[in-house]
């Protein structure tokens, strides 16, 4: 009995100390633990403005001339039902904080524009794993059953390696000469050059996934990876895809999207859906070209 006691407290101590509280610092909102640093600006939509891992950001986070194009945000999908630029009230006016333990939940103000929907942000960090989960709440805040699907945006500086598993549909759009598929995983390298040309079309790409996961690799060997529940192809929002990328013609930035599961929802209810942020230093020994099974499996191992 005493064994199993204590075994009870080692794990409650061990549980407790995996949970990093949120620290507030002129209105912003921080995570950090072992060199990870995770933050938050309710003032701006409840957006995602930092990610680092020790002095490097991984973010884009220029904000020069009014750019509203930066961190990560939020969308309901599709965009088809709100078209450009997303609603002030859900992307950029401000949110209100909420902590609770450790547990940092922002909310928008309601809206009964084109959506008619509202977002929660819940925000939590794991020092177990060093990772981010961040649920996302949307919320009908009319009386008509409505109908969408989760969309997160987040911002990188162009260059260096996106990656994911390769799904069941072919992929389009007019990055789609930049994509190879080699060992199960679409490959996109960013190529400055071809996204610089004078195109007619959005420099996008549209994919399906699998597995749950899309990653991301700096030119400095920085991995960002993205853990989320996989959307069957028969549950994507319309017009959209599982995996979606955009970079900005000035190759000043690249947008890694992936998209949650379309639904209805009732008058007053909600849909929610989570996703784990993980940031690591690769080891030298991993290579980061198109096909690397290295790089594939160290990303498996994070996330499984």
């Amino acid at each position: 009995m005493k064994k199993i006691i204590f075994g009870s407290l080692v794990a409650l101590s061990v549980a407790a100390s995996a949970q990093v509280k949120p620290v507030e610092k002129n209105g912003k909102y921080s995570f950090s633990s072992n060199g990870v640093y995770f933050e938050v600006d309710p003032k701006i939509g409840g957006r995602i403005t930092s990610f680092k891992l020790g002095t490097k950001e991984i973010l884009y986070t220029d904000t020069s001339k009014g750019n509203n194009n930066f961190g990560s945000t939020f969308w309901p999908a599709p965009q088809s039902v709100w078209g450009w630029p997303p609603s002030d009230t859900l992307d950029k006016l401000p949110y209100k904080a909420i902590v609770n333990g450790n547990e940092l939940t922002v909310k928008s103000l309601a809206t009964k524009g084109k959506t008619n929907c509202a977002f929660e942000k819940t925000f939590s960090f794991n020092a177990l794993d060093q990772s981010v989960s961040v649920t996302y709440k949307i919320i009908n805040t009319s009386t008509q059953e409505i109908a969408l699907g989760p969309w997160q945006i987040v911002r990188v500086p162009s260059g260096g390696l996106t990656f994911f598993p390769t799904g069941t549909t072919p992929s389009t759009g007019m990055l789609l000469p930049l994509l190879k598929v080699e060992n199960g995983v679409s490959w996109f390298d960013y190529d400055s050059a071809f996204v610089a040309k004078d195109q007619t079309a959005v420099p996008k790409l549209f994919s399906d996934g699998a597995k749950g996961w899309l990653a991301h690799v700096t030119n400095d060997k920085y991995l960002l990876l993205f853990k989320f529940t996989d959307t069957p192809a028969d549950q994507k929002s319309p017009g959209e895809d599982e995996i979606e990328l955009y970079t900005n013609p000035n190759n000043t930035y690249t947008e890694l999207e992936p998209l949650g599961s379309y639904a209805k929802i009732a008058p007053n209810a909600s849909s929610t859906w989570t996703v784990k942020w993980y940031v690591k230093q690769l080891p030298s020994n991993i290579d980061t070209k198109t096909g690397s099974l290295s790089l594939t499996t160290f990303v498996k191992n994070v996330v499984k």
